[in-house]
């Protein structure tokens, strides 16, 4: 973003900057994030198998790429290894059989001496969940730079408070939160409600204001509090001072997949040049071969807007792809998508959130709608109060209405926002109290229909027998879909369905 923030802290490595360290190893700052998934430093420690913590991270991973330009992260798969405090040569690097890259491991409960000594997570309360940290690994004349993250055991008499439970729960240490925040650690990012004298003891680097106390990397945060599940504004600012902007560019591509769930090739893919972008792009739900809409964001943080007809015509020309103009139509997320239409007339629906600013984590809902033959943009905000950066948006045939889906902060539950056909807001915003998910992804409705279903994709907390689960390698976690009715109903109808197992996260 080029717009900065001013509430934040920075880790100083000294002479040494944080992307020269990473770069070391990963001259791209494509930095990979193992999971210990057995002996003593192994994840199971914290109640959870490695297979629903690697999935956590997924979602982890895949919230920051979308968002930051600089470094991507990736996962680099299950390892062994764990800190090591054996004497070697009368020195004791505890980490010196870390592989290269950030680990994510825990430790099991016969461990409080190292616990005492601040080799582990020191001092443990019943508000720490976890640790991390990163630096140069000098082993001889070999030098790798690693980070690692430490998720604190449960049930651990003596030194873990015996309710530290890993999971989704209202009440329970939410682990998707806790992950980004000890990783937003290892790239340099310190707690950023720290005012600048505390800030700044220790040779760091503050960003300029008294406090901030919305940020993910804030020192305390409400479980499974939704707001604060992906990078806000000043997180972002943080990693931009550090890093940078990145790549000046990078661009959307686009290919013709007759190949899912394949992986297509990518020499086949074709590039909208042109248009340069700051994260991928959410792209309008259209079934068969039907003209698309996509929104992404500029390296600003503009919201842009494409279409691409079923022949692979492109519209409009990149000089006019800014959907506002205006200091309003800036976003620190994902912006969302939609087609729909009134007789012969396209419509073009794009929704983010707007007017994100340091201190607060209220959002504005903007929306923006067009004819497809016409650039002429008409806006309109949603007059009710959002605090969750994560949106998606379709079009029900039926009743000319746009959905735009997103979550609660509190509680994390399904929320639906109505359009009319002219972009115009539906009543408040509708709440389904029984369902709470992890994340959101469009609506996906049928043609007209005396009952036509309207499928709103999400990511729960536990899979179910009606759910449809497929994890690929272009979908980086499965995803749960639920059948509704039609907006009839207030598409609140919620099928009956058995848990099958009780994973933190699907």
């Amino acid at each position: 973003m080029t717009t900065t923030s001013d509430a934040y802290c920075l880790r100083s490595l000294g002479a040494l900057d944080y992307p020269e360290m990473w770069a070391v190893s990963f001259p791209d700052l494509s930095i990979p994030i193992y999971v210990t998934h057995s002996g003593e430093y192994s994840v199971q420690n914290i109640g959870q198998s490695p297979n629903d913590v690697a999935r956590v991270l997924l979602e982890v991973i895949a919230r920051h790429n979308e968002s930051v330009a600089v470094p991507k992260l990736y996962f680099g798969g299950f390892t062994d290894v764990g800190l090591n405090f054996d004497d070697v040569d009368g020195e004791n690097l505890h980490y010196r059989d870390l592989p290269a890259g950030i680990t994510i491991m825990s430790y099991e409960c016969d461990a409080p001496t190292m616990v005492d000594q601040g080799k582990l997570c020191s001092p443990l309360t019943a508000s720490n969940y976890a640790c991390a940290i990163s630096g140069p690994k000098i082993v001889g004349n070999s030098f790798e730079p690693v980070g690692w993250v430490i998720l604190i055991p449960t049930d651990c008499p003596g030194f873990a408070p015996p309710n530290r439970v890993w999971k989704l729960d209202e009440d329970s240490a939410d682990l998707a939160q806790v992950l980004t925040h000890e990783i937003g650690h290892t790239l340099g990012l310190q707690h950023s409600n720290r005012t600048e004298e505390e800030c700044e003891a220790g040779g760091n680097i503050h960003g300029g204001t008294a406090t901030m106390a919305t940020s993910v990397m804030q020192s305390a945060i409400p479980f499974k509090y939704a707001a604060l599940r992906a990078w806000r504004r000043d997180d972002l600012a943080g990693l931009e001072q550090i890093y940078g902007q990145g790549p000046s560019q990078y661009e959307i591509a686009w290919w013709v997949d007759n190949d899912y769930p394949e992986y297509p090739d990518d020499a086949l893919a074709q590039s909208l040049n042109g248009m340069a972008v700051a994260r991928s792009a959410m792209v309008s739900t259209q079934y068969g071969q039907a003209t698309q809409v996509l929104a992404t964001t500029a390296p600003d943080g503009r919201v842009l807007h494409r279409i691409i007809d079923s022949v692979g015509n492109v519209t409009p020309d990149p000089s006019e792809a800014a959907v506002d103009p205006s200091p309003r139509g800036l976003t620190y997320a994902m912006p969302a998508a939609a087609k729909g239409w009134k007789e012969a007339d396209e419509r073009l629906f794009v929704a983010w959130f707007a007017d994100e600013a340091p201190e607060s984590l209220v959002l504005t809902l903007r929306v923006a709608i067009r004819s497809t033959g016409v650039l002429d943009w008409s806006f309109t905000d949603h007059p009710d109060i959002f605090e969750v950066n994560r949106l998606a948006a379709g079009f029900l045939p039926e009743s000319e209405t746009f959905i735009v889906t997103t979550l609660t902060s509190g509680g994390s539950r399904v929320q639906l926002v109505l359009f009319d056909i002219d972009g115009n807001p539906i009543g408040a915003p509708l709440e389904l109290a029984s369902l709470q998910a992890f994340d959101i992804g469009p609506p996906s409705c049928q043609a007209p229909a005396a009952w036509s279903p309207s499928l709103a994709r999400f990511s729960a907390d536990r899979t179910s027998a009606c759910s449809s689960s497929k994890l690929t390698r272009r979908h980086h976690r499965p995803q749960l879909w639920a059948r509704r009715c039609s907006l009839r109903s207030i598409l609140a109808a919620v099928p009956a369905c058995s848990p099958t197992s009780t994973s933190p996260i699907s």
